[in-house]
């Protein structure tokens, strides 16, 4: 009787083991999209932003602005445009150092170990400042998503994000 307990037991393992085998990983991602309220840019691509959201709620998208931004003015920006994913200040620009950023909106694709498995523009949306296409023909950002989320590899792993220059206070509560 135990024998066949186990043998049954042992069986069933194998069979539910050998489900996974054909399965991939799902990587946990997180998104973030360094923007600036008054940058043209960064709004525009708000609806991008909220239908990758909509799309791939997993895609953890968060909008991250610098804290020269005040609460009233995000609030405001929030609601102005409709954003529907979460925006977060980046306290003494500690993400903005950390991930070099330079242009709004810039986004860093980041991996479950913080490692940035892709960075750059979203699309290929804006061509310069104040020039874009009618629709982006490259999507950068879902690509990247949607390799990591089938277990490949990111084959575009740095754009040239287009928009604004990030602007970093220069005073910073570090006891002044």
């Amino acid at each position: 009787m135990l024998f066949t307990t186990l043998l049954s037991f042992i069986t069933g393992f194998i069979s539910y083991s050998s489900l996974f085998t054909y399965a991939k990983v799902v990587e946990p991602v997180k998104t973030y999209v360094f923007m600036a309220v008054e940058c043209p840019v960064s709004q525009k691509y708000i609806y991008r932003l909220n239908e990758l959201n909509d799309l791939h709620p997993d895609m953890n998208i968060v909008g991250v602005f610098q804290e020269n931004t005040s609460e009233a003015k995000l609030t405001e920006f929030g609601d102005r445009f409709g954003v529907e994913f979460p925006l977060v200040f980046d306290k003494d620009h500690r993400w903005a150092l950390k991930y070099k950023v330079e242009i709004t909106p810039e986004v860093f694709l980041i991996d479950r170990f913080d490692r940035v498995v892709y960075s750059g523009a979203i699309d290929n949306w804006f061509i310069s400042l104040g020039r874009n296409r009618k629709v982006p023909s490259e999507h950068y950002l879902l690509e990247a998503y949607l390799a990591i989320k089938q277990g490949e590899e990111v084959k575009n792993k740095k754009t040239k994000a287009v928009g604004c220059f990030l602007e970093l206070s220069t005073t910073h509560h570090h006891g002044q």
